[in-house]
């Protein structure tokens, strides 16, 4: 069962040790925030990629489910002068519940800036500045403007409309490019789970379900059934 110390290890070695020759740069990032994902909300593979049941439908997080604000940092003594990104995340496709619109579950992601490699929120921002999903962003510079811009203290982002059906974690086309419509499928990210699990030497397997049940116990004591069976989609 995946621990911190064992993600930590993992993204560490996926950002500075492995030498494997990726078939696009985008899938090492690509990678990086799946894991994230599934550790930090706790989400099954089918729920934000296209699982091996629903081929075809291209379900999963598109675009178009990602709401990003600018929030007062909450450890900063003068909120006023900081701030961070936030994104929340718009599952459509939890198990037995798929595309039912009044069963939609939304979870948070807050930036954290200490370690970038371990922050979704910052990998989530970069795919879509690479694929200009955003309206007014076109670099971090844009970012940065957006972040400190005086007037409402939390601001919103809005993603353009020609992106919002356009999936977060796209598949690669048979040219070796990055699709624009077709998203990553559970059974691709799988394979990649083993592999990277096998060059980082680890003797165990290293499944979706591992990094699901750290977030379990990420989950302080205190947290209510109601909402542990909310972030696990029971």
């Amino acid at each position: 069962m995946a621990s911190r110390p064992v993600v930590i290890d993992v993204l560490r070695f996926l950002w500075q040790c492995d030498e494997h020759e990726f078939p696009h740069p985008r899938h090492r990032l690509r990678l990086s925030l799946a894991v994230l994902l599934l550790t930090y909300l706790g989400v099954r593979p089918g729920e934000f990629l296209e699982s091996s049941a629903s081929r075809g439908g291209n379900g999963g997080v598109l675009y178009g489910d990602l709401s990003i604000f600018v929030v007062p940092d909450p450890t900063a003594s003068d909120k006023r002068s900081t701030a961070r990104f936030a994104v929340l995340v718009r599952l459509r496709n939890r198990k037995n519940n798929r595309l039912k619109q009044y069963n939609n579950v939304y979870l948070p992601l807050v930036e954290g800036v200490d370690r970038r490699e371990l922050c979704p929120v910052t990998q989530i921002l970069a795919l879509a500045m690479a694929d200009h999903a955003i309206e007014q962003v076109e670099c971090p510079d844009d970012l940065e403007r957006v972040r400190y811009r005086d007037g409402q203290a939390v601001r919103r982002l809005h993603i353009r409309a020609t992106y919002e059906q356009v999936p977060l974690l796209r598949a690669m086309d048979r040219d070796r490019t990055i699709s624009k419509t077709n998203i990553l499928s559970t059974d691709s990210l799988r394979t990649q789970l083993t592999t990277l699990g096998q060059r980082a030497q680890y003797n165990d397997p290293m499944v979706a379900y591992n990094f699901r049940r750290m977030h379990g116990n990420m989950l302080d004591s205190n947290v209510t059934s109601a909402r542990r069976r909310k972030n696990f989609g029971h």
